[in-house]
């Protein structure tokens, strides 16, 4: 993943193979290496706007419930 990319915070179906995209934001910065934990980026999501939650350093961490892509149409 690179600065610049745009990426989906999905949300997966539990029987089917259908996805629902949560939020879409832009890499700002990363990744950065923490210690036991891997490697997080700084994210712009749309839905925070200007919030003091908005940028905060996050891993990509994926489960079978949630997970996070790149969003197809702007990479």
């Amino acid at each position: 993943m690179k600065i610049g990319q745009r990426i989906n915070h999905v949300k997966h179906a539990k029987y089917r193979n259908l996805k629902q995209i949560l939020d879409t934001g832009t890499i700002t910065a990363g990744p950065f290496r923490v210690p036991d934990e891997g490697f997080h980026y700084r994210v712009k999501w749309d839905s925070l706007g200007d919030s003091i939650m908005n940028e905060l350093p996050m891993a990509f961490l994926s489960s079978r419930k949630y997970s996070y892509e790149l969003n197809k149409n702007n990479q």
